[in-house]
């Protein structure tokens, strides 16, 4: 079945009980946005066509509305699009009021591990930090909200990757894209998409060394309508937070990453928070 069909079956019914055929378009214009928003490059009408099997003339209506929102942005010399400034603004300030909320389970592991805790989410090829709580600790790592780092150098960003459809992390992961920051950065493919494996069967990542040196990272996923939308990080100086550390602190990281699903999911669905430990970290068995 084509993406264009299961738009249409996903779609056609929930209109129908609502009396509403604009919630089609509303969900092609939601998976424009999502193309846009995830690109590392402005996207044209033949490329959006092939990722949507939309009719080109559907594309183009739906692309001139979110154009003249300020959603999205046309390049009137390559006629390409890309996210626009009001999808900037959305995401920051939906980011903001995320990372406000989650603030409470940031303390938990703050007081349970003693180093500083924070959750990234991904945007495009990239993870950023949008809320932290810092180590009691005199010498501690600080990440600055808002701060953007290379998914394949960072514990965050490798917990999101492991967890994404094959043809994203082809896209994110591909020749030339795995830049080296210290000696200990993984650059080949194949080497990561290794690691990538590992930390989708454990439900966790590292973060050794590979973005600055002296600096450990663990990170879990979080998840909501099964998929990852952030990673609480946990991160301190080599000095005094090993690996083993790391590893140890792990089972209060999925603890509190299924607490925070649970509500996730509970918000989204309007329906009573399940109860602690509701909810993986790990990816699924195969069937």
């Amino acid at each position: 079945m084509t993406s264009e069909a299961r738009v249409e079956d996903e779609t056609v019914d929930e209109g129908s009980r609502a009396g509403d055929g604009s919630v089609q378009s509303v969900a092609r214009a939601l998976t424009l946005l999502e193309l846009l928003a995830t690109a590392r490059e402005p996207l044209g009408i033949s490329d959006l066509c092939k990722a949507t099997n939309l009719p080109a003339a559907t594309i183009h209506r739906l692309l001139a509305t979110l154009v003249s929102y300020g959603y999205a942005r046309r390049d009137p010399e390559t006629r390409k699009y890309a996210s626009g400034v009001g999808l900037v603004r959305l995401d920051a300030t939906a980011g903001h009021q995320f990372g406000a909320w989650t603030e409470p389970y940031l303390l938990e592991l703050v007081d349970h591990s003693g180093e500083t805790t924070s959750i990234a989410v991904l945007q495009a090829d990239e993870v950023v930090y949008i809320r932290q709580v810092p180590s009691p600790h005199a010498m501690r790592m600080s990440t600055e909200v808002g701060r953007r780092s290379a998914c394949h150098a960072t514990g965050a960003g490798k917990v999101l990757l492991a967890f994404q459809p094959r043809e994203v992390l082809r896209r994110l992961t591909g020749a030339g894209a795995l830049l080296p920051y210290t000696d200990r950065t993984i650059t080949d493919p194949e080497e990561l998409a290794e690691e990538l494996e590992q930390v989708g069967a454990a439900g966790y990542a590292f973060g050794d060394e590979e973005e600055e040196r002296g600096v450990l990272s663990v990170a879990v996923p979080v998840f909501a309508s099964g998929r990852p939308v952030a990673a609480l990080n946990i991160a301190g100086p080599t000095s005094r937070f090993t690996r083993a550390d790391a590893e140890a602190i792990v089972p209060a990281m999925h603890r509190v990453s299924a607490q925070l699903s649970a509500t996730l999911m509970a918000e989204e669905h309007g329906a009573p928070e399940p109860g602690h430990g509701a909810g993986s970290t790990r990816r699924p068995s195969a069937p």
